[in-house]
């Protein structure tokens, strides 16, 4: 969307403020100043003015239809600049044509950009008022264009700060935007509309297969197949970071939970009475447990190997819901309310219900394509949902990156010895994947601890969660874009990277 390329050229409406302001004080400094030194500093200014328009509508070319209207307003200004270059010797009659005729132009060039954006950002007055200034100052000009030397600067001064500053905070304010959330029904907008590609679109999802929707800048940009696609398994291993880390997160804001560095042993008692951790296990945390480090069933102490189990990440699950939300970890009806209690997930408007289902005596995420890319919406917006903050930033910038040393070495054993009597919610080998430094909170982020990416032509900052038969839920921060898919054949680390790097390279 073009609120979008907006928000990201911010920038562009910023240096056209502080150049406005500079002119604007010069003015009002040198006062006496000859009106060919004023042309010259006019010059100046429309120069850099138009130099920066002409960025701007070109970074808003793939979302604005009009974008080449803002390029001849921006050539226009160049043009305007140089010429002032070229007629030093003009007279106050002529300047004042001349800028009454410029402001006239980039009055009615900001009114019609500020009816353009009413449906994507709430006070596009502001930009109705910067465009009034420009067209008050011509009338003006045009009213009395034979006024005295000093008056005429003093009324361009007054017009290139108040432009400046209503420009300035104008930047300001579109890096406040936030993004758009879907109510009940997500809102539908076309590839193009929101700068992507649709051509390749369609050759990423004809290359995961399967079932799945992209969202881009809070809008529901493009679907395939079956958008009510469940399974037996849910989401499978993708629902550890939902079940497992993004519920421990809303633990430790509300109190639940001191942090994610306090010690399981209580809990593990009182979920399992009569039952308690070997010596070895007592300083497991919910760190551990998170970053596949517990030892649990295995030889190590926590934090002393690798150990990727499903019977430790069913334990998780057990102590978050079992012990710090106090619900049955058995019971899907129970888990689901967990989540969508007050204040927690629920906040979402998830569409479909029956989020939640058991699966060998685990909870496992159960929602729709459409549900499940709410989900990924609010996780790229580091807990925030329309006017709420449901869970602190901070959680995010902490533990939502990759926390595993990319030296800590792999368990020795693949045994399990489940001495708690858990089961395992999905393999019986304990340990059947190496160590992956780019692991962190149920998380696999594009960027390693070892510094490495896995899909170099993907962002750097990108994360997702993965589930058996390439289940997916991906999101890319810096690109404002989910992608949820699942259900196709599996992937390969090699063929994930092209995947990514398709989607990536979809953003035009």
């Amino acid at each position: 969307m073009l609120l979008r390329t907006l928000k990201r050229n911010w920038w562009v409406p910023f240096i056209r403020g502080v150049a406005a302001i500079i002119f604007g004080v010069i003015a009002f400094t040198h006062p006496v100043v000859a009106a060919a030194t004023l042309v010259l500093f006019f010059g100046a200014w429309v120069l850099i003015d138009g130099s920066f328009r002409i960025v701007g509508a070109i970074g808003h070319r793939c979302s604005d239809p009009d974008w080449g209207w803002q390029l001849v307003v921006g050539i226009l200004g160049v043009f305007v600049g140089l010429f002032a270059f070229h007629a030093p010797g003009i007279t106050a009659l002529g300047l004042v044509i001349y800028m009454a005729a410029w402001a006239l132009m980039m009055g009615v060039t900001e009114i019609a950009l500020a009816i353009k954006m009413r449906r994507e950002i709430k006070g596009e007055w502001f930009l109705i008022l910067i465009g009034l200034a420009s067209i008050i100052f011509a009338g003006l000009l045009f009213w009395n264009p034979i006024a005295g030397t000093r008056s005429l600067i003093w009324v361009i001064a007054w017009y290139a700060v108040i432009l400046g500053v209503l420009e300035i905070i104008f930047a300001l304010k579109l890096l406040s935007v936030q993004n758009n959330y879907p109510d009940v029904d997500w809102v539908v907008r076309t590839a193009a509309e929101v700068g992507l590609d649709l051509a390749k679109l369609q050759q990423f999802s004809a290359l995961v297969g399967g079932n799945g929707a992209i969202v881009r800048d809070g809008y529901m940009v493009y679907t395939w197949g079956n958008q009510d696609a469940r399974g037996a398994w849910g989401w499978a291993s993708a629902s550890k970071s939902i079940l497992g880390s993004t519920m421990l997160f809303f633990a430790i804001n509300e109190g639940l939970l001191s942090g994610p560095d306090a010690t399981v042993q209580t809990y593990v008692q009182q979920q399992f009475p009569g039952m308690d951790l070997i010596a070895k296990d007592v300083p497991m945390t919910f760190y551990h447990l998170a970053n596949a480090q517990s030892g649990y069933a295995l030889p190590e102490a926590p934090g002393d190997a690798w150990n990727y189990n499903d019977y430790a990440f069913k334990l998780y699950k057990y102590l978050v819901f079992g012990q710090l939300f106090g619900v049955s970890p058995t019971s899907a009806s129970e888990v689901a309310a967990a989540i969508t209690a007050p204040g927690r997930l629920g906040s979402l408007q998830f569409q479909d219900g029956s989020l939640v289902r058991i699966f060998r005596g685990s909870p496992q995420w159960n929602g729709t394509i459409r549900d499940t890319a709410r989900l990924a919406w609010f996780l790229l917006n580091k807990g925030q949902w329309k006017a709420q903050q449901l869970l602190p930033q901070v959680l995010f910038d902490t533990y939502v990156k990759a926390q595993v040393d990319a030296n800590l070495p792999q368990s020795t054993s693949h045994t399990a010895n489940d001495y708690l009597g858990l089961g395992t919610e999905g393999s019986s080998d304990p340990n059947s994947n190496s160590t992956n430094p780019h692991y962190g909170f149920n998380w696999i982020h594009n960027r390693g601890t070892d510094g490495q990416l896995l899909a170099p032509a993907a962002p750097d900052d990108l994360f997702y969660a993965q589930g058996n038969q390439n289940k997916m839920i991906t999101m890319m921060p810096s690109l404002n874009l989910v992608a949820v898919w699942r259900d196709g054949p599996s992937l390969t680390t090699a063929q994930r990277a092209v995947a990514f790097a398709k989607l990536s390279s979809a953003v035009v």
